[in-house]
C-alpha cells in the first residue's frame, strides 16, 4: 500500500512539474527569447564557502577573460573587491535561488546573454572579445537557447572522440561564417543544461531556474538532472525538427579551455597543475574559512 502512495506522489510530482513547465512557456512566449539584444554579460557564480578559489579565479579572469565584457562575480554576504569583478552579493540561500537572484540583476540591467561559469573553473589560455562576439553571433544567427562550451557538455564523459561520433550520429552541423561546421545541434542526449561553460539566452536560463525550485529542484545537481531530463524530449536534433528548445554544442569541445579546479570541495590536480604551471600557486590558500561542500552547492 506504501508503495503504492509513494508511486502516485511520484506521479503527481512530475504532472505538476510538467504543468508549471508549460504555464512558463507560456509566460514567457512572445517576450523576445534568442533575439539579440544590447549585450553579453560573463557571470562567475559562486558563495562564501568557497572563498578560497576566490584568488586563482580573479587572477585568471584578469588575464584570460578580461576582453571587454563586463565580469560580474556573485557570491553571498562577503564583500571584497576583485579586479575585473563587478561583485553582486545575493545572499544566502539555496544554490538556485542565488543564481536566479543573479541572473535577474543582469535582466534588469539589460543583458540579453549570460556566459556562465564557476569560481572553479579557470581559464587557462587568453580569450579575444572577437571570438566571444563571434559565439554571441552564433547564437543570434541559430536563435539558439543555449551553447554549451564546457567539458562536459556530453555526459557521462568519454575520453577519445566517442563522444564526437555520438553527436553526428544524431545531429548536424550549424552553419556559421565564423565557425563553419564546428558546432552541432546538442541533440536528445547527455546534459541538456549543465553548469559548465555555457553561453544562455539569459531568458531561457531564468525559465529553468524557476521551474525547478517550483518543483522543489534547489541544489546545483538537481537544475542540471531534472532539467535535462526534461528538455531531452524537446531539443532540436536536426534543422528542420520543430521542438521547442534549441542547444548547440562545439564538437571538438572545449572550445574555450579551462581546468576545473574543484572535486569535492578541495583543490583537484588540474587545478593544482595549473596554479604550479603559472607560478601562482600561493593564490589558493587551503586554510581560508569557508565550508568544505555545502549540500547546498
Amino acid at each position: 500500500m506504501q508503495t503504492k502512495e509513494w508511486a502516485r506522489a511520484g506521479i503527481f510530482r512530475i504532472l505538476r512539474c510538467c504543468y508549471h513547465w508549460r504555464k512558463f512557456r507560456e509566460k514567457f512566449k512572445g517576450t523576445g527569447r534568442n533575439q539579440e539584444g544590447p549585450g553579453l554579460a560573463i557571470l562567475i557564480h559562486s558563495f562564501d564557502g568557497y572563498k578560497r578559489f576566490w584568488g586563482p579565479a580573479a587572477w585568471f579572469a584578469q588575464q584570460n577573460l578580461n576582453c571587454g565584457y563586463p565580469i560580474y562575480f556573485a557570491t553571498e554576504e562577503k564583500p571584497f573587491a576583485l579586479e575585473p569583478f563587478r561583485v553582486l552579493l545575493t545572499g544566502r540561500g539555496s544554490f538556485l535561488a542565488r543564481l536566479r537572484r543573479s541572473v535577474v540583476r543582469l535582466k534588469k540591467e539589460g543583458f540579453r546573454h549570460v556566459f556562465y561559469l564557476q569560481e572553479d573553473m579557470w581559464i587557462s589560455e587568453p580569450q579575444s572579445r572577437q571570438k566571444i562576439a563571434a559565439l554571441v553571433k552564433l547564437m543570434t544567427e541559430h536563435r539558439l537557447d543555449s551553447l554549451k562550451l564546457g567539458k562536459h557538455a556530453l555526459w557521462p564523459w568519454v575520453a577519445g572522440g566517442a563522444e564526437i561520433a555520438a553527436i553526428r550520429e544524431t545531429s548536424e552541423a550549424l552553419l556559421s561564417e565564423d565557425w563553419p561546421g564546428e558546432f552541432m545541434w546538442f541533440g536528445s542526449h547527455g546534459y541538456a543544461l549543465s553548469h559548465h561553460l555555457t553561453l544562455f539566452d539569459i531568458d531561457f536560463l531564468l525559465e529553468t531556474i524557476q521551474v525547478a525550485r517550483l518543483c522543489g529542484k534547489v541544489k546545483a545537481i538537481e537544475h542540471e538532472n531534472w532539467a535535462s531530463d526534461y528538455l531531452r524530449k524537446e531539443i532540436v536534433s536536426h534543422s528542420g525538427d520543430r521542438k521547442k528548445y534549441r542547444i548547440a554544442v562545439w564538437r571538438n569541445c572545449p572550445i574555450i579551455p579551462y581546468a576545473h579546479a574543484c572535486l569535492v570541495g578541495k583543490l583537484s590536480e588540474e587545478g593544482r597543475r595549473l596554479l604550479r604551471g603559472k607560478g601562482i600557486e600561493h593564490l589558493y590558500d587551503p586554510e581560508v574559512e569557508g565550508d568544505v561542500f555545502p549540500a547546498s552547492r
